[in-house]
């Protein structure tokens, strides 16, 4: 998985990355645990991280559509 952008928020997280071998689920669960849990640390805190609500995943066909989703 190559990422060329990230955005974490309060609760979530946005970011632009490339999967060309499909392990982009599993690179986001460990992704999104070590964040949490290093935030977590840092915050003095031990509850959830992120939100309960299920992720998505957009594909973006063109450089415009990324442009557009990143900014």
């Amino acid at each position: 998985v190559d990422v060329y952008w990230l955005s974490v928020m309060g609760n979530h997280k946005h970011d632009g990355a490339r999967d060309n071998e499909g392990n982009y689920p599993e690179f986001n669960r460990y992704f999104n645990s070590l964040v949490a849990r290093c935030l977590n640390v840092h915050l003095g805190r031990w509850e959830s991280f992120w939100a309960d609500e299920q992720g998505g995943a957009l594909h973006l066909g063109d450089a415009e559509a990324i442009f557009d989703k990143m900014i």
